[in-house]
């Protein structure tokens, strides 16, 4: 969830100034902390309102925009 970012931003924040973590590492972890917090919540919005759409069943072969086979 997006509390997480703060969290993980305090955390490299804190490994800078005791130099335990480079910048690059630091900077590779918010990175991480930012796709989660913004990505992964679209792509389950997206899955949910497909499944959705075809009223949670699926027809193997077929499209859930046309019902017509691929």
């Amino acid at each position: 969830s997006s509390t997480c970012l703060p969290l993980v931003v305090a955390i490299t924040a804190i490994g800078l100034d005791e130099k335990v973590i480079g910048a690059g590492e630091a900077a590779a972890l918010v990175a991480a902390a930012m796709v989660s917090v913004l990505v992964f919540p679209l792509l389950a919005f997206r899955l949910l309102r497909r499944e959705e759409g075809d009223g949670g069943r699926r027809v193997p072969g077929r499209t859930a925009e046309t019902g017509e086979a691929w």
